[in-house]
């Protein structure tokens, strides 16, 4: 019998309570796209910047602004990123998906909420909020 690690036990019990909450689950490229911002934030890339949805308020601000609301998230590399949670919303203007990760460097700790909308088949960062 295989064993499964102590990360894939976790995310298959995370996906169980998601479904019994009613939850839709991200898909991979979701899942990716929103890691894939928040290393961009870790790491200050401004290639982040394309990952903005255009015409919305944080690209509005700019990538130095976004970067200033994502200072509580540390530069080192994260001890684990661990997807929380994972809410849907449908309006007239399609469906908004918010995960939440925690990020957990060292001996600090933030919440970070992405929400991400499509358009034309693209995926972009509409909201973005770090508490820690």
């Amino acid at each position: 019998m295989t064993s499964l690690s102590r990360v894939a036990v976790w995310k298959i019990l995370l996906a169980a309570v998601l479904v019994l909450q009613g939850a839709c689950l991200p898909t991979a490229s979701d899942d990716a796209f929103a890691r894939t911002f928040i290393e961009n934030l870790r790491t200050r890339n401004p290639g982040g910047e394309a990952q903005l949805q255009p015409r919305s308020e944080m690209s509005r601000a700019g990538w130095d602004a976004v970067l200033v609301s994502a200072r509580d998230l540390s530069a080192t590399v994260p001890d684990s990123v661990v997807l929380r949670e994972i809410e849907t919303l449908r309006d007239e203007h399609g469906r908004a998906r918010k995960l939440t990760y925690g990020v957990h460097s060292g001996t600090r700790y933030v919440m970070v909420e992405i929400w991400l909308v499509s358009h034309e088949g693209q995926t972009y960062v509409n909201t973005l909020q770090i508490t820690s």
